[in-house]
């Protein structure tokens, strides 16, 4: 997912794979998007390596937004885009998205002495965005871990 995101933000990736569909099929001009069904076929085929349940679309957004916030700050100036298109695609419901949220809300405190500004994009990239299209609302992220 990490690859998707970072084809998504890259004009470079986009133009050499529209470039190389163009060779191949004469397409038209506009850069290739990425297709998200490629997460629904990632959570079909894979487990868990523990359990060997099959992988949640809850599990695939957390490692998503693990390995994004891993990035530098300048490399995720389009995360809020880019998860918008993910929850208009409907490929993850709501109740996933508000799954993987809250996992990753609970592990802030953790990563935040490592990642200064952490706190500030995973509101204004992550939280808010979804807030606004009504994929999310504050009283449905779980902040804490349950006992």
């Amino acid at each position: 997912m990490l690859n998707l995101y970072k084809f998504w933000v890259n004009p470079e990736l986009q133009d050499r794979e529209a470039a190389v569909d163009a060779e191949e099929e004469k397409k038209d001009e506009t850069p290739a998007k990425p297709d998200f069904k490629e997460i629904s076929t990632l959570c079909q085929n894979t487990k868990h390596s523990e359990t060997g349940e099959k992988t949640s679309y809850e599990t695939c957004l957390l490692t998503l937004l693990e390995k994004v916030f891993e990035l530098k700050e300048n490399e995720l100036e389009q995360l809020d885009k880019f998860i918008i298109a993910l929850a208009e695609s409907k490929i993850i419901s709501n109740k996933s998205f508000t799954g993987g949220v809250s996992k990753f809300a609970q592990m802030i405190p953790g990563l935040a002495a490592d990642i200064p500004y952490l706190c500030k994009l995973f509101s204004r990239c992550v939280v808010m965005p979804l807030m606004n299209a009504q994929v999310l609302s504050m009283k449905e992220i779980r902040w804490t871990p349950e006992k």
